[in-house]
């Protein structure tokens, strides 16, 4: 039985939910099917397919509970790219490591972070140019010669080529008129040095430090004006990562859900949990050449034969190690090296890694106050092993 078989009327019931929220903004104002094909012959475009896409918000504090059923209408804006520049569509999120670094100076200022959530973000901004969406599953209407009715969109529905730029573009100029000047090399991070407030930015989830609690008021006092923003307390849950913040104020890094889920899937999670080797054993000095192969069907055969697809396995261990786990920075890049270049023994070396995460997975990094405001990027360097090329093996992290 699938899951959405089981929760048919919670769904049916986020559905209406959703619908009433879109008309109640306006969001689209029928077309019939005479000025659709107007429409068509004007832009030379056709209607885009919306679907429902259907999900669960768990619990916050990482309970395992459903909190929320959630049903949402989306455009398939893989069908729109073509009428579109690049330039058009590219909306910038917050990196990690500026995360971290707008934390630490957070931390130094003693200002206070607080996690804001803005509900139908997407739909707050309009489209830049007329767009047409088909008929919504299930809620089909007629015109009045009994054909399908089209919507022209009054603001963006999630799922649209274009609608994360233009929420960026609207906060962007929101926030410039509130005071904020746009960081030179995060534009995700907007700074009012007079307020003393700091925004980072990453879609629709805003991580705000505020230097005390006159700022706090005003910051709080605007959003919610603006995007009736849900107001989710201290840092928890951001960038795919666990915050904490410690007694001595110190904020700790994790990422431990992550990596049990992981762990689990490639049953890397199973047997007796014993001291963690230190060294993850991706060679120095490279992996046998001879046992090597980039062929696409031998490839294919050792990723079904190992249950792993090496590719998106790196994926998650590089986003591991630039997040919370620096200590596997270095062996995830030596097996990153090999991805599309690969054998057995590439492939047991990654599993020893996620094995290696699973057994330290309460592990991660601590953000501290920098001494006079200075942030401090720490470099690591050996030549240790390196009889091969004599050349050294470092990574760096922020």
């Amino acid at each position: 039985m699938r899951f959405l078989d089981v929760f048919n009327e919670e769904y049916n019931l986020a559905e209406a939910v959703q619908l009433e929220k879109l008309f109640k903004l306006g969001t689209f104002e029928p077309m019939s099917n005479k000025e659709h094909i107007r429409w068509m012959d004007t832009t030379g475009q056709k209607a885009t397919p919306v679907m429902w896409k259907y999900d669960v918000k768990p619990d916050r504090d990482d309970t395992g509970l459903i909190n929320e059923f959630r049903a949402r209408l989306v455009c398939l804006g893989n069908l729109q790219k073509k009428y579109f520049e690049p330039h058009e569509i590219y909306s910038p999120v917050v990196q990690s490591k500026s995360s971290r670094v707008f934390l630490a100076y957070a931390l130094a200022k003693g200002m206070k972070v607080r996690q804001y959530d803005v509900p139908t973000a997407f739909l707050r901004a309009a489209p830049s140019r007329d767009t047409v969406i088909s008929s919504i599953p299930g809620y089909k209407q007629t015109d009045e010669e009994g054909k399908p009715i089209y919507y022209k969109l009054k603001r963006n529905l999630y799922g649209s080529v274009e609608s994360a730029k233009c929420f960026q573009d609207l906060c962007d100029k929101w926030l410039s008129e509130k005071g904020f000047k746009q960081s030179t090399y995060e534009p995700c991070l907007y700074i009012n040095r007079e307020k003393g407030v700091i925004i980072s930015l990453y879609v629709d989830d805003l991580a705000v430090a505020s230097v005390d609690d006159a700022a706090h008021s005003w910051i709080d006092k605007e959003l919610e004006e603006k995007f009736n923003i849900k107001k989710q307390g201290i840092l928890n849950n951001y960038l795919g990562c666990r915050y904490r913040q410690k007694k001595d104020g110190n904020w700790f890094i994790d990422q431990e859900e992550r990596i049990s889920r992981i762990a689990s899937r490639y049953n890397m999670d199973k047997g007796k949990e014993q001291a963690p080797t230190p060294y993850l054993n991706a060679k120095s000095n490279g992996f046998d050449w001879d046992l090597l192969t980039k062929d696409e069907e031998e490839l294919e055969r050792l990723f079904k034969e190992h249950d792993c697809h090496l590719p998106s396995l790196v994926g998650e261990l590089l986003y591991i190690a630039k997040s919370s786990r620096p200590d596997i920075l270095t062996a995830t890049c030596r097996i990153a090296s090999h991805v599309a270049y690969a054998s057995e023994e590439v492939i047991r070396a990654a599993k020893r890694i996620v094995r290696y995460l699973y057994l330290t997975r309460k592990k991660g990094i601590t953000l501290g106050s920098a001494q006079q405001g200075l942030v401090t990027a720490w470099v690591d360097s050996s030549y240790l092993g390196e009889n091969s090329d004599y050349h050294g093996h470092s990574r760096y992290g922020y």
